[in-house]
């Protein structure tokens, strides 16, 4: 099993506070903590794989003190919110795929753009990196295929 990284927060104080010594915050505001359940696996293992360089939260809005944490963020969340803070300061709503690979990879460089893979123009895009994978491809395919090569 993971190890969670992800801290739990209920006070407004701990969060100002996190939010003023961390940098790279992402924070889940919860309408209960079950329903938030199936984030809840992938916000844990994405914890321990940013340590260091991000910091993940959770605040439950259902008791009196997230309730009160959450009326004074302006987030009113039905299931689950996600906000990213940078710098102490709102930076954007979360809005990428919810797996621990895009959220790694937006936590990475959350200003960076949309991951070409993560990107709902590019569903017919495979990308390989084996001639094996290529040749599996071919076989399989019965419509015609553009190929593109990069060569660093």
């Amino acid at each position: 099993t993971v190890k969670s990284l992800v801290e739990s927060l209920t006070d407004s104080k701990d969060l100002k506070k996190l939010l003023r010594t961390k940098n790279n915050v992402l924070l889940v505001y919860t309408q209960k903590t079950d329903s938030a359940s199936s984030i809840k696996s992938v916000l844990d293992e994405v914890s321990t794989e940013v340590k260091g360089m991000a910091t993940i939260a959770m605040v439950d809005c259902s008791n009196k003190d997230g309730k009160k944490t959450c009326k004074k963020m302006k987030v009113d969340p039905k299931k689950y919110t996600i906000k990213h803070y940078k710098d102490g300061d709102f930076h954007k709503d979360y809005d990428r795929g919810e797996n621990v690979k895009s959220m790694k990879r937006f936590l990475m460089d959350p200003a960076g753009d949309l991951p070409w893979d993560e990107d709902p123009g590019s569903k017919d895009v495979v990308h390989l990196s084996t001639p094996g994978q290529l040749n599996k491809l071919l076989k399989q395919e019965d419509k015609p295929i553009l190929t593109m090569f990069y060569a660093p």
